[in-house]
């Protein structure tokens, strides 16, 4: 009886890894509709060329009047992106045919305070946000084929989950080439448990990252850019398996993109990320991640757009306890943003 407990508090504890690094993976998804290079319009005034040599002595300067510049506070965004996932809990396939397949709804809704970029000179902008996400993860719509792995019933859908975020953050941007980012993010998981009206709390994380990345400019179309990120993730797991902090971790990353534009509302985006995870808690564990995907994204008006990716992930532990996995992710997405 011991055992078969063992063996499911471990199952937990990788679902919790799987649903987070789900969360992780619904961001960066969404992150590819935007451009980080925020474009600043502003009011400024440019003279008009003399005519003729001293006329400012009678006439004083004349200036061309700009359109006055009005600054957007408020941004609205709202996703849904379904997928399908090969590996659902991560598991390394010790024989064919092991992992279980799944598809997934994720679906997201936030709201920031994201004004326009304020420009410090000519050259330096900065970028503030602060604001609220909530996200929805629904596993195995339309599968009717129950989970029984435990001598229990019940189908994927018993793995559904929500996310609440809360994050500030602010981004430098210099030469319209390099974009530096710090943001802390404030992170709770809730289950689908009956009844619905009162989920319960089962994982939370604080996290901080900082980020840089150098943008290479191709020719009018296309750009290549190359990123690297360190996030550090304090966690907390309920319940504790073995530890409440088991999963208090480090994150370093970087990743390499190129964006073609096709023509003016279509682009593709081919990227390659690396991430080493090292454990705070269990020292002896460091993962490492590779990523490599493909990403087409489609401009439907100026405020909402859709999108068809894959990709393809393999991970390696050190540590004997933990699975070795791989697994492939085919979806679609469509997202509307708006500005005011």
């Amino acid at each position: 009886m011991k055992r078969y407990l063992f063996l499911f508090l471990i199952l937990t504890f990788y679902i919790q890894g799987a649903r987070i690094d789900r969360v992780d993976t619904a961001n960066r998804q969404n992150a590819l509709s935007e451009n980080p290079l925020v474009k600043v319009e502003s009011q400024q005034e440019e003279k008009v060329p003399m005519v003729i040599p001293g006329e400012e002595t009678d006439l004083g300067p004349q200036y061309i009047v700009k359109r006055k510049f009005i600054r957007k506070w408020v941004q609205g965004f709202v996703d849904s992106y379904y997928t399908y996932t090969s590996n659902v809990f991560q598991e390394e396939e010790l024989s064919p045919n092991q992992a279980y397949d799944s598809s997934l709804m994720a679906s997201t809704a936030q709201v920031a305070f994201a004004p326009d970029a304020f420009e410090l000179s000519d050259k330096l902008k900065i970028s503030p946000t602060i604001g609220f996400r909530h996200q929805w993860f629904n596993y195995g719509i339309g599968d009717t084929d129950p989970l029984n792995r435990f001598g229990g019933s019940g189908g994927l859908n018993s793995l559904d989950f929500d996310v609440q975020t809360l994050y500030a953050s602010n981004r430098w941007i210099y030469d319209n080439l390099w974009v530096a980012t710090v943001q802390f993010d404030w992170i709770r998981l809730l289950g689908h448990e009956k009844p619905t009206s009162n989920y319960a709390e089962f994982y939370k994380e604080y996290d901080t990252f900082a980020s840089l990345e150098r943008y290479f400019p191709i020719n009018d179309v296309s750009y290549f850019s190359i990123g690297v990120e360190e996030k550090w993730r304090i966690t907390d797991v309920d319940p504790a398996l073995p530890k409440r902090q088991i999963n208090d971790r480090i994150d370093q990353s970087v990743s390499i993109n190129y964006n073609y534009q096709f023509f003016e509302k279509l682009s593709i985006n081919p990227f390659y990320r690396f991430q080493h995870s090292h454990y705070i808690v269990n020292k002896d564990r460091n993962d490492f991640t590779h990523t490599t995907g493909l990403g087409v994204s489609y401009l439907i008006t100026d405020w909402a757009s859709i999108r068809l990716s894959g990709s393809w992930e393999h991970r390696e532990s050190n540590d004997v306890v933990i699975e070795d996995y791989k697994k492939f992710d085919l979806g679609t997405g469509l997202s509307a943003s708006i500005r005011f």
